[in-house]
Parts: C-alpha cells; sequence; structure tokens
C-alpha cells in the first residue's frame, strides 16, 4: 500500500508541508515516474538518498530540497511503496524556440551563437532565471558596440509537450557618443596636453571613420592607462587616479 509522506514542491517556492508521521525505513529500491527528458542519472546525482540508506523525515526533507534546487524540476512528490521510495516528478519544460525581434545592428545568428555559449539554447531545460541571464548577455553584446541603453524583453509562450518558446524583443538604442572629457586634479600639464594621450575623443568630422567619438569603457580604461604611464615615465611615482565618473544621457 503506497502511503504519502506530505512532501511537495511549488513551482517558484519551497512549500512547507507538514510530514504525515512514519517510522524510519531502510531503503531497499528508488522509482523514478514522469521524467522524459532528464536522465535518471542527474536525478540520482542530485538527490542524496541511495538504496540501503535508512530514511529519516528530516533527511528525506532536505534530500528533496536538495534535488528540486537542481532546477530541473517544477514539482516533486514523495511517495512510500513498502521499502520502496517513489520520485514523481514534473520536469521543467525545455527550451523549443528562440525568437529575436527588432535586432538590425546585431546579427541574429551573431545574437544566438553569444546565447549559446552561456548555455541558453533551444532543446535545454528552461529556468526562471534564465530570462534574466538572457537580458544581461544580449545587454552587454550591444554595450560591446557602444549601445549602452538597449532595451531587451524577454517572454516565454507555452507551447506542446511541455516546452516553451521564449521570444525576445529588442530596441537596439543610439550609439553613446563622448560630449565632455573633463579631467580634475591636473596642474603641471593641462588639459588639451593629456587628452592628446586618450584615444577617446570628442566628435570630429573624421570621427565617422575613426570612431574615436564614440565611448566604451574597454577604450576609457586604455586611456587611464595611457595617463598613468605618461605621469609615471615623468618620475610622478605617487601618481593616482582617484575616481572615474561617466555620465550617459537617456537618450544615447
Amino acid at each position: 500500500m503506497k502511503r504519502q509522506l506530505g512532501l511537495l514542491l511549488g513551482f517558484l517556492f519551497w512549500t512547507n508541508i507538514a510530514f504525515a508521521a512514519f517510522d524510519a525505513f531502510k531503503v531497499q529500491d528508488i522509482r523514478i515516474e514522469g521524467i522524459q527528458r532528464v536522465e535518471p542519472g542527474v536525478v540520482f546525482r542530485n538527490f542524496p538518498i541511495s538504496t540501503g540508506d535508512v530514511v529519516l523525515q528530516q533527511g528525506l526533507s532536505a534530500a528533496v530540497k536538495r534535488l528540486y534546487q537542481s532546477g530541473y524540476f517544477q514539482d516533486i512528490q514523495v511517495e512510500r511503496e513498502g521499502d520502496v521510495l517513489i520520485l514523481k516528478i514534473v520536469e521543467r519544460p525545455a527550451i523549443s524556440k528562440i525568437r529575436l525581434k527588432g535586432n538590425k545592428v546585431l546579427k541574429s545568428e551573431q545574437l544566438l551563437e553569444g546565447l549559446e555559449q552561456a548555455g541558453l539554447k533551444e532543446g535545454v531545460v528552461f529556468k526562471r532565471s534564465a530570462l534574466d541571464k538572457i537580458k544581461t548577455q544580449l545587454k552587454d553584446a550591444y554595450a560591446s558596440q557602444g549601445r549602452y541603453n538597449a532595451q531587451i524583453e524577454a517572454k516565454i509562450e507555452p507551447t506542446i509537450g511541455n516546452r516553451i518558446a521564449v521570444n525576445i524583443t529588442i530596441v537596439e538604442g543610439r550609439i553613446a557618443l563622448i560630449n565632455h572629457i573633463n579631467i580634475i586634479g591636473n596642474s603641471v600639464f593641462d588639459d588639451e596636453q593629456l587628452k592628446e594621450l586618450f584615444k577617446s575623443q570628442l566628435p570630429t568630422w573624421w570621427s565617422w571613420i575613426s570612431k574615436s567619438d564614440r565611448y566604451s569603457r574597454e577604450r576609457l580604461s586604455a586611456d587611464i592607462e595611457s595617463l598613468r604611464s605618461f605621469y609615471l615615465d615623468r618620475g610622478y611615482i605617487n601618481f593616482n587616479v582617484t575616481s572615474t565618473q561617466v555620465s550617459i544621457s537617456p537618450d544615447k
């Protein structure tokens, strides 16, 4: 006869449900029900109870919590049939399709390749945290192009067979251009002399070729290193850049 142990995990949170009282027992077998794509080995690796173990109520609760935290499952129920432990599992849906809309500067193939390198691709198990990861990955891709205010919206759409499509809408935004370069604290060397060291420059008629008027975090870091080398080469061993502040207007 099956006895329900009263352990249930919700989709987005851990649910505290009192266990029905039961005596400790030695597990003779573990049976898994409900898995479709996830390999049984994944379950056993994340479920720290094996055949031959004596199961206590507290230990079972911790074991199921660890299995849930693996991220592969949206619901787990535990039953006992004699000395057999039964895990009834509902898998999280898999990603069936990733659709991109609104991207022109960066091609879909390029963006999808970046997502795949981050472990996000069609066929993998979908996790809610993946939405934030998708947004971060795509924002970084656009930031590398000088588009720091790119807007990313990702939504999921259920499809058949416990699968979901991820629909991503992109507003690429405009390239951030440099309007001002202010140097504070210099007294021996004037601003113009120091600015000549920088690859970051104010807009000029040839900027469309050199792209030196586009703000770039990497270029700014290189400029600061050039500034540091300039002072150190002239004997200013205590030279230091105490802070750098960048302000990007909302429409850039």
